[in-house]
């Protein structure tokens, strides 16, 4: 699934909001951290707290992202050494 995607529905925005983020050229979660709060808050239709809670939300996906890769190259870095 799209990281974005999940973004909008874990947060309770839905399809809706994807399109309006897709639309502002936000396509992924390192866009949505990059975006203004004030900007985030317009396109979101809310306000500049809610958009800080949205993109705290989207670096939460991310360090679980980063996380989860890192167990990946662990885990085959130990299949290749056994």
């Amino acid at each position: 699934m799209d990281e974005l995607a999940l973004l909008c529905n874990v947060y309770a925005q839905g399809p809706g909001t994807l399109r309006v983020l897709h639309r502002a050229g936000i396509r992924t979660l390192e866009n949505a951290c990059a975006a203004s709060d004030w900007a985030l808050a317009e396109l979101l239709e809310s306000t500049p707290s809610e958009a800080r809670r949205f993109v705290r939300e989207a670096r939460l996906l991310l360090e679980n992202r980063d996380e989860r890769q890192l167990q990946a190259e662990d885990s085959a870095s130990e299949a290749w050494s056994a």
